[in-house]
């Protein structure tokens, strides 16, 4: 069958609110967090059914986390615009720093931002002294929503209709309800709709010009500030971005507001749905319950769930996660995981920005050769305009640092490597929420299409997960399911791919990458394939290819 168009929407960032000044000036201005008062990880609660768990997600990007990557942009950032090197910024250099606004265009390929774009000098100077230090510039950002992982969810629409297309296939007696024999013959029934006979049934296939899965994480999802609403596709998320800021305290009343059913002001045990052990730790009071302040100490207890996540721009990088437990340790490229009746597919993508942005930078120094071809060494503002040159233009207004018009050598260099810095820090972790999707509950690789082996397993899935009651399927039990994705920008595919499996030889006949081969698939002598296929269920799975080559059974 045919795999289905991706849709791609563009990433809408939302800039952050800062305290809103009213009609007579606060008489004193707001302390600043000092540096080290900030997490090493994003930090996210989970809640389901009564329990709530805090997991933690620490990103790396060529061995360095993403908020230690921040904080050297920001350090270069800071270093780059105060050109006179006096420790802090006056207003005309202030003014060539982009807005967080600004900053967050470059995870989708906005590399430059022109004049007039930059932060509001009050948002900047919150101490009133007329200058900005390298702690205000920090903290501007920082309040903004920058300096971790940003996180931006979508909300897939064909969910519904996906769930619909599969139980009026699969319903072969016409009575409204899906039996373990209908279950258990799903592979056969639903392979009439494998239009291109490659032996997977796709979106497209089930609801004809469906696209999959159809959304991107264009709602930006930030810790609770004053002043900022939460979208609807994030107020309806049942998770929480927790502030970069340990001492940031609105998190905290936010929650204790989300999950107070009686709305007296404080969570009780059934509210709290902590372990027991927690819950007494944090009520300092003793009372049973948790205001918001005693829930904030929560944070200073460890995580869950704690999640690493590898990415890297070196040629030899690679995309992994490695998941601490009390289980254990396991890495990959790929982890599920479970919480009530939430089940998360977290995958690591190696992004699109690291390839936007090498070409970026190709095209800027391309640009200036061009404005320069008497390679005087410098460009002037006029030259760019003259030759039409857009992005060479915002960056002599931003990169000028002598404010003399023009943009030499050793200005452009040290304005791309600010920006190698940038780049490298802005990681997305994309939630796609499912909802109650019973495709994405039967696709166990998460790799957007239903395998033979896949459909044949269904039913056991389907018990497995709850989702059978008096011998039937029950459609109000299905998991409510996650996509999660981590990578350097927007994600390079917005599913991915398994990795492929088993000897060469079995990787080759793989064509639909299912990781088994079929009949069809199979190229050798049918004694052959009979011979590997040792379980006979009309697959050579990639552990029946191993075994086989371990013992020097023939391919052929």
């Amino acid at each position: 069958m045919t795999r289905t168009a991706l849709l791609f929407a563009a990433l809408v960032a939302v800039a952050g609110t800062g305290l809103l000044m009213g009609a007579f000036e606060e008489p004193t201005r707001p302390a600043l967090d000092p540096p080290t008062a900030r997490a090493e990880a994003l930090e996210l609660v989970v809640w389901d059914g009564g329990k709530l768990a805090r997991w933690e997600l620490r990103v790396e990007v060529d061995g360095q986390s993403a908020p230690d990557c921040w904080d050297a942009a920001f350090g270069h950032l800071f270093a780059f615009a105060d050109g006179d090197g006096s420790g802090a910024l006056d207003r005309k250099e202030a003014a060539r720093l982009p807005s967080a606004f600004g900053l967050r265009q470059v995870l989708w390929g906005g590399f430059v931002t022109g004049p007039g774009a930059g932060p509001v000098w009050d948002d900047l100077d919150r101490n009133g002294d007329g200058t900005v230090s390298r702690a205000e510039l920090i903290d501007y950002y920082r309040r903004s929503g920058l300096g971790n992982v940003l996180v931006g969810a979508g909300k897939p629409p064909a969910t519904a209709a996906l769930t619909d297309a599969l139980l009026k296939q699969l319903d072969a007696d016409g009575d409204g309800t899906v039996d373990e024999k209908e279950w258990l013959g799903a592979a056969d029934r639903l392979a009439k709709l494998d239009l291109n006979d490659d032996e997977l049934v796709t979106p497209g296939e089930l609801v004809p010009r469906a696209t999959y899965p159809g959304a991107t994480g264009a709602h930006l999802l930030t810790a609770p500030a004053e002043q900022v609403k939460p979208s609807a596709v994030a107020d309806s998320l049942p998770l929480l971005v927790l502030p970069l800021s340990t001492v940031d305290p609105l998190w905290a009343a936010a929650l204790v507001h989300k999950l107070d059913a009686n709305t007296n002001g404080f969570l009780d045990a059934n509210e709290a749905g902590l372990p027991p052990a927690v819950l007494a730790r944090l009520d300092t009071n003793k009372d049973g319950q948790l205001s918001a302040d005693e829930l904030i100490r929560w944070r200073r207890l460890p995580a869950d769930v704690r999640w690493v996540v590898r990415l890297g721009q070196r040629p030899a990088a690679r995309a992994e996660i490695e998941s601490r437990s009390a289980e254990g340790q396991k890495a990959g490229e790929r982890l599920d995981a479970s919480f009530g009746s939430l089940r998360f597919a977290l995958r690591a993508d190696a992004g699109q920005l690291p390839g936007k942005w090498d070409e970026g930078r190709k095209r800027l120094t391309a640009q200036f050769a061009e404005a320069d071809p008497g390679r005087k060494g410098a460009v002037a503002l006029a030259d760019a305009n003259k030759l039409n040159l857009a992005e060479l233009r915002a960056a002599i207004s931003s990169g000028d640092r002598n404010g003399d018009d023009k943009l030499d050598e050793k200005e452009l260099e040290s304005w791309l490597r600010v920006r190698d810095r940038i780049v490298k820090s802005h990681v997305l972790l994309t939630v796609l929420d499912h909802g109650a999707g019973l495709f994405e509950s039967l696709d166990a690789n998460h790799d957007g299409a239903l395998s033979v082996r896949e459909l044949r397993g269904a039913w056991t899935r389907l018990r497995d997960a709850g989702c059978v009651r008096d011998g039937r399927f029950d459609r109000a039990r299905v998991p409510r399911q996650f996509g999660l994705t981590v990578s350097a920008g927007l994600p390079a595919s917005p599913l991915g791919r398994p990795k492929a499996v088993g000897p060469a030889w079995f990787r080759a006949m793989d064509r639909n990458g299912d990781s088994d081969v079929s009949r069809k698939e199979f190229t050798g002598r049918p004694e052959v394939f009979d011979k590997l296929d040792s379980d006979k269920d009309g697959l050579i799975s990639a552990e029946e290819a191993e075994k086989a080559a371990a013992i020097g059974a023939p391919k052929k």
